[in-house]
C-alpha cells in the first residue's frame, strides 16, 4: 500500500484540531456556564443565610440595648405603687437615683394623674401650662395598662430621635401616674449603621405601626413604611424595595421571624430576611440593596467569560474559601458583640447569665460558687464633673485595675453604667470575701487621675453563694439585694447575703430607718452635742460644731453613720438640717457668747427648702448671723458648682460665714477651693486622715503643709481635726496650722455639760456628722 498524500495527512490534522478545538471549547463553554450557574446560586444562598443569620442577631443586640431601659420603667413603676406620690422630693431623688451612669436617656420623669404635675425631666424645661395627662405617650399608657413605646420623633429641645417608654402606675387599683423614659436613638443608630455588610448592606429596624426606628441614613428615620412610601425614596429600585416591604408588611408583623423575596425588574431574585426584638415587638430587616445584586451579577458574568476553565474553577474555589472565612468571622464578631460590652470588652450581663446557669448546674453536684455584684460609690460625680468621655475613661482604667486583682478563669462582666460583676467558681464564702476584699481596697486606697483631676472612689459590693437551690435569677436577685444593703450602710462595704435569706429584709432596714427618722423630726427625737475648735496658741474657743446624734430607744445615741445614708437615700436630709439649724439658733440664744457652725450635707447643699428655713429662721431668731457658720464639703460642691455657689453667695449676704470640711478626702484638688476661698471661705478644715498620720507617713506632713500655705496664701486659717495626741498636736503646731479639733483637745458632748478647761489626752474614734 502507498503512502497517503502529504496533504490528506493534513487535512486529517487540522481537522483534528479542529475539532479538538470545537470540543474542548464546548466543554470549556459548558463548563464555565455551570461554574457560572453554581456561582450565581452559591451566592443568593449565601447572602439569604448570611441576612437570616444578621437580622437574628442585631435583634438580640437592640434587645439588651433595650432591655435595661424597660426593666428600669417596669421595676420603677412597681416601686412607685408603695410610695407617697405626693411626696415630690422624694419622687424626685428617686428619679435622679435611678438615672445614675446611663448614657442614652435624656429624660426620666412621672406624670401624676391627680393634678397633672410632672416631676423631675432631666434636661427638658417643661412649658407653661404643661400637663402630662394630655400627651400621647400618658394616654397611650394609661390606655393600655401596661408598658408602652411611642413611635419615634424629633426631642425639641436636642433635635434629636427619641423615643418614649412609658408604664403607668396604680395604687389601690386606681390609675396614679404614668412614668415616661425618653431614650435618644443616635448611639444605637450609629451602632447598627457600623453592622452594615457587603458594600451596600443595611439594617434598618421598623416599629409595630410600620415607622422606622433605625436606619443607615438618618433623613429617613420616621418615615412610616405604610402611609409614606413615595416619600422615603425617589431612586426606582429603593422603591422596589419598599413597596415589597408595604406589601408583606402584615405578614411580617404577625411573624417572628422570615424572609421576603421579588423581582427587582431586572430578573434578578432579591430576598431580605426580617427578625423581632423581644422587648418591643420591632422588626429587624437585614437587606442587600439591589444595586449590590446588579453589580455582582455582572460581576459574576465578566469573570465567566473572560477567565473560563480551571482558572475559573480556581478562583471561584479561592473566592469561595474567603467568603467561608469572612462569613465565618462576621459570625464570630456578631457572636462577641451579642456577649460584650462595648466599652471595656468585658462580658456582658448575657454572658454572665448564661455562665451563672452552668455553675448553678456544678453547684448542684457541690462545686461552691460566689457571685459578687460591684458598684462605685458616687460615680456619677465623675461625669458630672469631668463629663461622660472623662467618665468611661475612668471606668476602662478601674476595670482594668479591677481585672488585675482577679484570677485566672474569674468571670468579670459589666452589667451596665457603673456596676460590675464577678463570678467566682469554685470558691467558698470565706474565699470569696477575701477577693471582694482585694477589690474594695485596690479601688479605695489608688486615687484615679484623668485630665489633671483626681478622684478617690470606693467600691459597695454584695455577694452570695451558689448552693444549687436557686435558680440563676434567684441568684441574682440575692446578689443585688446584698448590694444595695452595702450602699444603703454608708458605701465602701462588702455585705453577704446567704442563699436562704430574704432579700426583702435588707429593703425592710432601710423602710425601719426612714420610720425612726420621720418620727425624731416630729418627736424632737434627735439631740445636738458639740465640740469646740480650739486657737492653738491660748486654747481659746473659736466656735463650737454642733454635731447631731440621734436619741435610742435605750436611751443611747446613735451615732450619724447609722441613719445618714438612708436619709440622704430617701431625700430626708434638708429636712434635718433645718431642725440642727433651728437648734443650733435657740442654743445661740440662750448662750450669747458662742459662735456654732452645723455641718450641711451633700444631698442638702443647693436646697431651696432648706435655703428658705435658714433665711427665715436667722432672720426670726435676733441672732446675729455671723455667730452662725456652716461647714461644707468639697463633694457637696462639685455635685452641682453653679446652684451651689448661688446658695452660698445667699447666705454670705446674709452674714454667715463658712468653712470647707474634710477637704483632701475626695478630690485632693486645690481648684475648688481656689473658686470659693476668695467669696465664700473662712476656714479651711484638713482631712483627719492627713493629720491623724502625719507622725507615721512622711507625705501626710508634705500634703499637710501644702494646703496649709496655700490657704494662708489665700487669706484663710487652717483647723486641723482628729487631733488625737500630744504628738500630733506639736506637729501641727510646727506646721503653722492656727486651730485644732479633737479628742485629745475636747469630746463632743451637751453644750451644758462642757468643761471649757483643755482635758487631758483621751485617744478615742472620732465621731461625726
Amino acid at each position: 500500500m502507498g503512502k497517503r498524500p502529504l496533504k490528506d495527512k493534513g487535512s486529517r490534522v487540522f481537522t483534528g484540531a479542529v475539532l479538538a478545538v470545537f470540543v474542548g471549547g464546548f466543554i470549556l463553554a459548558f463548563y464555565t456556564v455551570q461554574s457560572y450557574k453554581s456561582a450565581h446560586n452559591q451566592y443568593f444562598q449565601t447572602l439569604s443565610s448570611q441576612q437570616q443569620e444578621s437580622a437574628r442577631n442585631v435583634a438580640f443586640l437592640i434587645a439588651e440595648i433595650m432591655r435595661p431601659y424597660k426593666e428600669l420603667v417596669l421595676t420603677t413603676a412597681s416601686q412607685f405603687q408603695n410610695k407617697d406620690l405626693d411626696a415630690d422630693e422624694a419622687i424626685r431623688s428617686c428619679l435622679i437615683e435611678k438615672t445614675g451612669g446611663l448614657t442614652i436617656v435624656q429624660n426620666f420623669y412621672f406624670g401624676r394623674e391627680k393634678d397633672g404635675k410632672t416631676l423631675y425631666t432631666m434636661n427638658a424645661p417643661l412649658p407653661p401650662g404643661f400637663d402630662p395627662r394630655q400627651r400621647p405617650w400618658y394616654r397611650k399608657a394609661a390606655s393600655n395598662r401596661g408598658f408602652v413605646v411611642t413611635e419615634p420623633y424629633v426631642d425639641a429641645i436636642t433635635g434629636k430621635l427619641c423615643l418614649t417608654l412609658a408604664a403607668p402606675v396604680y395604687q389601690e387599683g386606681k390609675l396614679a401616674g404614668v412614668l415616661g423614659l425618653d431614650v435618644f436613638l443616635d448611639t444605637a443608630q450609629e451602632f447598627v449603621k457600623n453592622l452594615s455588610y457587603w458594600r451596600k448592606g443595611l439594617f434598618m429596624v421598623v416599629d409595630d405601626k410600620g415607622y422606622i426606628i433605625i436606619h443607615p441614613d438618618k433623613n429617613k428615620v420616621g418615615f412610616n413604611l405604610i402611609s409614606q412610601t413615595k416619600k422615603i425614596s425617589e431612586t426606582d429600585l429603593d422603591l422596589v424595595f419598599y413597596t415589597n416591604l408595604k406589601t408583606n408588611w402584615k405578614r411580617m408583623k404577625d411573624t417572628s421571624e422570615g424572609a421576603l423575596s421579588y423581582n427587582d425588574g431586572r430578573n434578578n431574585k432579591i430576598s431580605a430576611h426580617f427578625a423581632t426584638v423581644p422587648v418591643c415587638n420591632w422588626k429587624v430587616i437585614a437587606s442587600v440593596h439591589p444595586d449590590e445584586i446588579n453589580n455582582r451579577v455582572k460581576e459574576l458574568s465578566l469573570f465567566a467569560i473572560t477567565s473560563g476553565g480551571i482558572g475559573l474553577l480556581t478562583l471561584f474555589l479561592v473566592s469561595g474559601a474567603g467568603l467561608a472565612i469572612y462569613l465565618s468571622y462576621r459570625k464570630r464578631q456578631l457572636h462577641y458583640l451579642a456577649t460584650h460590652d462595648f466599652l471595656t470588652g468585658l462580658p456582658n450581663r448575657y454572658f454572665l447569665e448564661t455562665t451563672l446557669q452552668r455553675a448553678v448546674a456544678q453547684a448542684k453536684r457541690g462545686k461552691q460558687s460566689a457571685l459578687l455584684f460591684i458598684d462605685f460609690d458616687n460615680f456619677k460625680l465623675v461625669n458630672d464633673t469631668l463629663g461622660h468621655a472623662a467618665g468611661d475613661k475612668v471606668l476602662k482604667m478601674l476595670a482594668d485595675t479591677l481585672k488585675s486583682k482577679l484570677r485566672e478563669g474569674d468571670l468579670f462582666a459589666r452589667l451596665g453604667g457603673d456596676e460590675f460583676a464577678v463570678l467566682l467558681e469554685e470558691t467558698d464564702e470565706e474565699g470569696a470575701r477575701r477577693i471582694a476584699e482585694r477589690l474594695r481596697r485596690a479601688v479605695d486606697e489608688s486615687p484615679v487621675t484623668v485630665d489633671g483631676h483626681t478622684f478617690n472612689l470606693s467600691l459597695s459590693i454584695g455577694f452570695t453563694a451558689l448552693d444549687g437551690n436557686l435558680d440563676p435569677q434567684k441568684v441574682l436577685s440575692r446578689a443585688d439585694a446584698a448590694l444595695y444593703a452595702a450602699k444603703e450602710n454608708g458605701g465602701n462595704k462588702l455585705i453577704f447575703l446567704k442563699p436562704e435569706d430574704d432579700p426583702a429584709a435588707t429593703s425592710f432596714e432601710a423602710s425601719r430607718w426612714v420610720t425612726r427618722i420621720k418620727a425624731a423630726l416630729r418627736n424632737e427625737g434627735f439631740v445636738l452635742v458639740f465640740q469646740p475648735v480650739r486657737r492653738l496658741r491660748d486654747g481659746a474657743v473659736v466656735y463650737y460644731e454642733a454635731l447631731l446624734r440621734l436619741r435610742g430607744e435605750d436611751g443611747e445615741l446613735v451615732p450619724p453613720a447609722m441613719f445618714i445614708p438612708p436619709a440622704e437615700r430617701f431625700g430626708l436630709m434638708p429636712q434635718i438640717d433645718c431642725w440642727v439649724v433651728k437648734s443650733a439658733l435657740r442654743v445661740l440664744r440662750e448662750n450669747p457668747d458662742i459662735e456654732v457652725f452645723v455641718n450641711i450635707s451633700a444631698a442638702s447643699l443647693g436646697n431651696d427648702y432648706l435655703l428658705e428655713c435658714i433665711v427665715t429662721n436667722v432672720k426670726e431668731s435676733g441672732v446675729a448671723p455671723r455667730r452662725l457658720g456652716f461647714e461644707i464639703t468639697e463633694t457637696a460642691v462639685v455635685k452641682d458648682f453653679g446652684n451651689a455657689e448661688e446658695w452660698l453667695k445667699k447666705l454670705r449676704n446674709l452674714g454667715c460665714r463658712f468653712a470647707l470640711d474634710d477637704f483632701g478626702a475626695r478630690y485632693s484638688s486645690f481648684h475648688w477651693f481656689n473658686l470659693l476661698a476668695g467669696n465664700y471661705l473662712d476656714f479651711l478644715k484638713i482631712d483627719g486622715a492627713f493629720i491623724r498620720t502625719l507622725e507615721t507617713a512622711p507625705t501626710s506632713w508634705s500634703i499637710v503643709q501644702a494646703m496649709n500655705t496655700v490657704a494662708h496664701a489665700l487669706g484663710k486659717k487652717t483647723i486641723a481635726e482628729w487631733v488625737e495626741n500630744e504628738a500630733t498636736l506639736k506637729v501641727i503646731q510646727e506646721i503653722g496650722i492656727e486651730y485644732a479639733q479633737g479628742y485629745y483637745l475636747d469630746k463632743p458632748v451637751p453644750l451644758a455639760e462642757y468643761d471649757r478647761e483643755l482635758p487631758g489626752f483621751r485617744e478615742k474614734p472620732h465621731e461625726k456628722r
